[in-house]
């Protein structure tokens, strides 16, 4: 999922002291802000309506959003690493944050 999404939606990674944790796996594709609505016909008004509108960068550490809610992370910088970190099977609940050029 894209980071403005994660960070929508990362409350999810709560689990309660009484619940079984899933074996899951999170990839977030982190460009800083989504950029994914840059090809819509709104992007033909001023960049900077554009960049506080709508791609709305945001600055947050996904690493330390993890280690609060207690699940694992890891950082990958190439495909390599990505398709390494997707190998293997998932452990509880773990994010893999691929960071990617805007």
């Amino acid at each position: 999922m894209g980071d403005v999404t994660f960070l929508h939606d990362v409350g999810g990674l709560l689990v309660g002291p009484l619940e079984a944790r899933p074996d899951l796996r999170i990839l977030v594709v982190n460009d800083g802000g989504g950029t994914i609505f840059s090809g819509l016909e709104h992007s033909a008004v001023p960049a900077e309506r554009v960049e506080r509108v709508f791609t709305t960068p945001h600055g947050v550490g996904i690493a330390q959003l993890c280690a609060a809610y207690g699940a694992g992370y890891s950082l990958v910088s190439s495909a390599t690493e990505l398709a390494q970190a997707l190998r293997r099977a998932p452990r509880g609940i773990e994010v893999v944050e691929a960071l990617v050029a805007r």
